[in-house]
């Protein structure tokens, strides 16, 4: 009869009874295979904020792009239009005939853009007299929306600019230059933008002998409204 122990196999290290050794075992898997899976998670949530942050780096590439472009390399896209009617008025006492028009501004562009002048001319198109009435830019005044503007005139890129403006210059005595005879007078009005492209505001109205004897006979301000057409 042999008097070794009892075997005790696979709880002799442990010391205890097999179905908890069994047990712990599985447990032990258990949590080595959540380890496993939330490591695989991390992973996949670590992959997952490494490709959406690369495909927000590609979105704002192209827009930062743009900045620096429109930044250094853009340029205005400005246009100015005339309204339909003009003003004018002689004032005898002084001699002096203004005009009053309205224009809008817009910029299109990708830089704001700026405008200096203006500056501009009267002449009598119906004659072969290169004789006009020089206007200055001291002679304008203009504003925006009850605002008055200061010389050069911004002009911010997609923010549209209402223009009324009036212009004031003296008739010289006793020619009346270019007041001297009966046709067609052409008011042009010369804006100049920062890249010196220079803009044309173009009225052009008819003026009769009776509008003129009218106009300078009178002893007070005499006051005219009338729709500019298209000049050719």
């Amino acid at each position: 009869m042999s008097d070794s122990p009892p075997s005790t196999s696979g709880s002799a290290d442990s010391g205890l009874p097999p179905t908890l050794e069994s047990l712990r075992k599985e447990v032990d898997q258990i949590k080595k295979k959540q380890d496993e899976e939330s490591h695989g998670i991390s992973a996949k949530i670590a992959l997952w904020v490494a490709v959406v942050g690369l495909i927000g780096a590609c979105i704002s590439l192209p827009a930062g792009f743009d900045d620096l472009h429109a930044r250094f390399w853009g340029k205005p896209e400005t246009d100015v239009r005339r309204g339909d009617e003009l003003g004018m008025t002689y004032a005898p006492q002084s001699s002096s005939v203004t005009f009053s028009f309205n224009a809008l501004i817009t910029n299109e562009g990708k830089k704001d853009d700026y405008i200096s002048g203006p500056t501009g001319r009267l002449s009598n198109d119906s004659t072969v007299s290169t004789v006009y009435l020089p206007l200055a830019q001291t002679d304008f005044d203009c504003s925006s929306q009850g605002v008055r503007l200061s010389r050069p005139i911004p002009v911010r890129k997609d923010v549209p600019l209402p223009l009324s403006c009036s212009v004031t210059s003296v008739v010289p005595k006793p020619s009346r230059e270019p007041f001297q005879s009966a046709g067609t007078y052409r008011l042009k009005i010369s804006l100049v933008g920062r890249d010196q492209k220079e803009h044309f505001l173009d009225f052009c109205f008819p003026l009769s002998e009776k509008d003129l004897q009218e106009m300078f006979a009178s002893r007070t301000p005499v006051t005219s409204r009338v729709l500019s057409s298209e000049c050719r």
